[in-house]
């Protein structure tokens, strides 16, 4: 955990400022330590359980034309829209949308090194409705108008392509034949990986991480961390926008969402939209992969249909790796096992939920996982935790290693774990 945390730090800091860092940058080299310590968390506490998701019959298309993140402009009538440097970015979506909240403003000058994606662009808008129109060819061409297959989940961000199914194994090979489908892979089943850490990590001695951007309260400061998990558990004080320690003043300790951020807080079961608040500025789920809400109830009875984390369904493993990221500060404990006051390590970071495993604790479909990495991409995430991955993985061309490719090429900083299992071959995963 100290290694992915110290690495992950490194990586987020150009070299002429490792030994003289500015406080937004060290903000933002807070924020990757946060998501690496919650991925490593996560790896080192979960526990194997028994697996009960299903095949579900669908297949991950991806094209071989680029995703928007990393589109050139080499088609006609079609505008690049690929990732550019900030002051690019913001002239490609005009100057209404490129002033920033002063709660921003040390985030854009910490992730300013950074190509940003202008996922509301017009031509990143005309170029989604290319990747769809290609994507309908394909299945048109390939299967024909007797096939019973639907088009699921729609990609064009962060991996041009599609999910479909159901699909039989001849119907899988001959989309593989189509001339611009690049690959065809059946949706995988991902699992879940999972009070003293900024002490442990010395983010919170004197020399540390958080005393060179003013303390606990700007750890963080104007970092956006996308939580590809479980969902959440809303009601927990680590999740409150009021002031700490244990919000009890009922004073608002975090101002409005940085006006980068795009998503939106999604209703569902338990939790209205007015859910989110300025801590936890928004949250969607993904589950068209497991195959719709009536599957999910029927799997799991008491899920929720939500981006809540349910007891007897999604449990605790996203509330887990959220707040240990950016949970707030000075949160006291009400468990016996664990006596004192607790922290996340951005603290003053901002959190956005993407629901896409479900069940106790068994995980998800990459279909769903990649529909959250390229939804948590165009919202205007600054950093993904990913604490989820298959049993083994073997191919760097995975939909799912490519989404977090392609993120990373649209300025996300990409945090994931490697797994539970080894130290045998092939037991690393998400690398």
């Amino acid at each position: 955990m100290l290694l992915q945390a110290a690495g992950l730090a490194q990586a987020v800091l150009p070299d002429s400022s490792r030994d003289s860092e500015s406080p937004a940058t060290s903000a933002a080299a807070a924020a990757a330590a946060a998501a690496a310590a919650a991925a490593a968390a996560a790896a080192a506490a979960a526990k194997q359980r028994k697996r009960s998701l299903p095949n579900n019959h669908l297949w991950i298309v991806q094209l071989k034309d680029a995703p928007a993140v990393a589109y050139s402009g080499d088609l006609p009538g079609l505008a690049a829209t690929m990732a550019q440097p900030p002051e690019s970015a913001a002239a490609s979506v005009g100057s209404d949308q490129a002033s920033t909240s002063s709660s921003s403003s040390s985030s854009s000058v910490a992730i300013g090194r950074r190509p940003r994606f202008a996922a509301t662009s017009s031509a990143a808008v005309q170029y989604a409705s290319y990747i769809a129109a290609q994507s309908e060819a394909a299945v048109a061409r390939a299967l024909g108008p007797s096939s019973s297959a639907k088009i699921r989940h729609r990609y064009s961000t962060v991996l041009a392509g599609f999910t479909v199914g159901p699909l039989s194994s001849s119907e899988a090979h001959a989309l593989r034949k189509d001339p611009n489908v690049a690959s065809v892979t059946r949706d995988g089943r991902g699992h879940i990986k999972t009070i003293s850490t900024p002490a442990f990590l010395g983010l919170s001695s004197p020399n540390g991480a958080w005393s060179k951007v003013g303390g606990w309260s700007k750890a963080g400061e104007g970092i956006i961390i996308g939580m590809v998990d479980t969902g959440y558990w809303p009601e927990g004080p680590a999740f409150s926008d009021l002031e700490f320690p244990n919000n009890s003043s009922g004073r608002l300790a975090f101002g409005p969402p940085p006006d980068k951020f795009s998503g939106i807080c999604m209703a569902g079961d338990d939790f209205p939209a007015s859910t989110c608040n300025n801590k936890v500025i928004g949250c969607r789920y993904f589950l068209d992969g497991v195959g719709g809400q009536q599957r999910v109830k029927e799997l799991w009875p008491t899920e929720s249909i939500s981006c809540r984390a349910t007891d007897g369904g999604s449990v605790t493993h996203g509330s887990h790796t959220g707040s240990t990221a950016a949970g707030n500060y000075g949160i006291v404990s009400d468990n016996p096992s664990y006596q004192g006051s607790m922290s996340g390590m951005a603290p003053a970071a901002r959190l956005a939920i993407y629901k896409a495993s479900w069940g106790s604790d068994d995980g998800g479909y990459a279909s769903d996982f990649v529909a959250a990495i390229e939804q948590a991409t165009k919202d205007g995430v600054d950093v993904i935790n990913y604490s989820m991955g298959a049993a083994a993985e073997l191919s760097f061309s995975t939909p799912v290693e490519t989404a977090f490719r392609h993120a990373a090429a649209a300025g996300v900083f990409v945090s994931a774990a490697c797994g539970n299992t080894g130290p045998g071959p092939y037991t690393i995963v998400d690398t």
